[in-house]
C-alpha cells in the first residue's frame, strides 16, 4: 500500500510539474513574462535540473524581459544549466545570441560551441553553419575547415585536393585535382599533372 501511495504522489507530481512548466511556456509565448518566470521558478523548486524552465528562466534574465532586470552572468547561468541537462533550444539560442552580439559580446568561438552542443542536443541540420564558421575563424583549408567538404561533390575537389596535400584528409591529391579541373578549374590541370609526373 505504501508503494502504491508513493508511485501515485510521484505521478502527480510529475503531471503538475509538466503542467506548469508547459504553463510557463504559454505565458512567455504571450509575453506575460513575469508570469512564465513565476512558473518556472516552481518547476525549478521541484526539478532544479528541468531544461525548459532554465532555458526560460535564463532568456528573461539576460534579455531583462518583463520586470527582470537584465542580469548577463545569472542568465548565462541558468541558460548553462539547460544546455548541459540537454536543451538543443537553449544551445541554439545562445549560439544566436553570441553571433549577433546581443546581450552578450560578439564571439565566434562561443557561437561553435554552442552550435556543436546544440548539435549533440538534437537541433538538426548545423553541419553547414558550423562548417561556414570553421572557414571563416580557422581558415578554408584548416583542419576543421577540411572536415566540411564532401568527396563525392565536384564542386569540392579543389579544396579537398588541398586537404590533402596538407594532411588533413586521406586520399589521393591528383585524383582530385582532376576532377577539379573537368569542372573548369585550370589551376588545377597543373597540380595534378605535378602529382602524375613524380
Amino acid at each position: 500500500m505504501r508503494l502504491l501511495t508513493t508511485f501515485m504522489f510521484t505521478v502527480v507530481f510529475t503531471l503538475i510539474s509538466n503542467g506548469v512548466v508547459a504553463n510557463g511556456m504559454d505565458a512567455f509565448k504571450a509575453e506575460n513574462y513575469d508570469r512564465a518566470f513565476r512558473l518556472w521558478f516552481i518547476a525549478l523548486s521541484e526539478d532544479p535540473l528541468n531544461r525548459e524552465a532554465n532555458f526560460g528562466i535564463g532568456q528573461i534574465i539576460l534579455e531583462g524581459l518583463g520586470t527582470a532586470s537584465a542580469n548577463q552572468k545569472e542568465g548565462l547561468s541558468y541558460l548553462n544549466t539547460a544546455v548541459d541537462a540537454g536543451s538543443g533550444s537553449a544551445a541554439l539560442y545562445l549560439a544566436n545570441t553570441y553571433r549577433d552580439g546581443k546581450h552578450v559580446r560578439k564571439d565566434i568561438s562561443k557561437e561553435i560551441e554552442y552550435l556543436t552542443k546544440a548539435d549533440k542536443n538534437g537541433i538538426n541540420n548545423l553541419t553547414a553553419r558550423l562548417g561556414a564558421l570553421y572557414k571563416k575563424r580557422d581558415g578554408a583549408l584548416s583542419a576543421q575547415g577540411c572536415k566540411t567538404y564532401n568527396k563525392n561533390r565536384s564542386s569540392d575537389a579543389y579544396n579537398v585536393a588541398q586537404c590533402i596535400e596538407r594532411g588533413h584528409l586521406d586520399g589521393r591529391a591528383a585524383d582530385f585535382f582532376k576532377i577539379a579541373f573537368r569542372e573548369g578549374n585550370v589551376n588545377a590541370y597543373l597540380k595534378a599533372g605535378k602529382y602524375l609526373l613524380d
